[in-house]
């Protein structure tokens, strides 16, 4: 019931890339170990973990003119206490860290789950977070593009609060299982770094917001299996997530508000047979403003709501699975994905606004062949 850990990690990676007449160059070195000591208080319920890390990272990135590079030393120590009683698991930790460029940075993060009854658990999660952006990086898919860059002020790091509930129930019709589970999590940003895509038709501008950002997630699921061996699942997921863009709240762009999910399973009794098939549907997104040649006037636009089928039949044979399947049956295409595709070093191309298909149905298929493994490699 005591262990003591040690976990480092070295990395070294350069990075680089040409976009068309654009060019990122990147380099990071990153050292990284971590100690961690497990134990527990007069009983196997209440258990802990404490410990050490420390990070050092040099790290240097160019886009065109842009040119950012830092190094970070930081040492930390964390704490966890975990309580495991017949109904109720709680752990509650927090870690230190102090930066050299930014000082210390302080994380608690408590985790509760209750069970209501034998068959619902409730639980509860809060906390902090906290990273250091790396703007060019995180964001090489813009560079896609005849838009200037222009950089941020000053790095910060980017703080959020969180908190969250889940409920999960598992029950019986007409004795046949099932399960249904609900979601819902809020984060705060308290500085958050956003790519303003709005600001000038010519330009991509970064710029960090001071508590002027949020993100609401609600989902729910639900899964049954009315008939042995077949299964139902529905899932339905909204998306709420704004930040302030010239002075008004917006939904970030290319994320659909809203998503439903259906999905059929089906296996023959004799398990030769396996029917498998999915549907996605995507909900609107916003996409950036774009300045029209026609008016030259400003105006929010949006995706269209579009499905994505998938479907697969596997038939098995002793060793042996021959699959037919096909993908993006619905046949749904972007049109026009690509703004100017005709001058790709023009002052208007964009391949930055491609929110849903650009290739038609799919149909594939496939032969797998299983190799058994002995009893020591299965750990039979």
């Amino acid at each position: 019931y005591q262990s003591l850990g040690i976990v480092y990690n070295l990395k070294y990676q350069e990075l680089d890339g040409l976009f068309g007449i654009r060019n990122f160059a990147g380099l990071e070195k990153r050292g990284y170990v971590n100690a961690i000591y497990d134990e527990y208080i007069g009983t196997t319920d209440h258990r802990f973990k404490v410990g050490a890390s420390f990070v050092a990272l040099d790290i240097s990135q160019n886009v065109d003119t842009l040119k950012e590079g830092r190094k970070e030393l930081i040492p930390g120590a964390f704490f966890e206490y975990t309580y495991t009683g017949s109904r109720l698991t709680a752990v509650a930790g927090a870690r230190y860290d102090q930066h050299n460029l930014f000082g210390g940075q302080f994380s608690p993060r408590a985790h509760l789950k209750y069970a209501l009854n034998e068959l619902t658990d409730l639980r509860i999660t809060g906390g902090k977070g906290w990273r250091v952006p790396n703007y060019m990086i995180d964001n090489i898919s813009l560079l896609a593009n005849s838009k200037t860059w222009i950089a941020p002020t000053e790095i910060k790091p980017e703080i959020s609060w969180n908190a969250g509930v889940s409920l999960v129930k598992d029950f019986t019709i007409f004795e046949k299982n099932g399960n249904i589970s609900m979601d819902f999590y809020h984060t705060l940003f308290h500085n958050q770094l956003i790519v303003d895509r709005d600001a000038a038709s010519d330009a991509i501008v970064f710029q960090n917001l001071v508590q002027s950002s949020y993100s609401n997630s609600f989902q729910v699921e639900w899964s049954y299996a009315p008939l042995k061996n077949f299964d139902i699942r529905l899932a339905y997921k909204h998306l709420d997530v704004k930040a302030l863009y010239d002075g008004v709240m917006r939904q970030q762009v290319m994320i659909p508000k809203n998503r439903g999910f259906v999905n059929l399973a089906y296996r023959t009794r004799n398990k030769r047979w396996e029917f498998d098939a999915t549907c996605t549907i995507y909900g609107a997104a916003r996409l950036p403003l774009e300045l029209q040649a026609s008016g030259l006037e400003e105006h929010n636009q949006q995706s269209e709501v579009y499905p994505m089928v998938n479907a697969q039949i596997t038939h098995i044979y002793k060793k042996w699975n021959f699959y037919l399947g096909g993908e993006n049956l619905a046949n749904f295409k972007q049109s026009n994905p690509i703004i100017d595709a005709q001058n790709p070093f023009g002052s208007q191309f964009d391949a930055n606004r491609v929110w849903g298909p650009i290739m038609g149905w799919n149909v594939y298929s496939g032969v797998r062949f299983s190799v058994k493994q002995s009893e020591k490699e299965s750990g039979e």
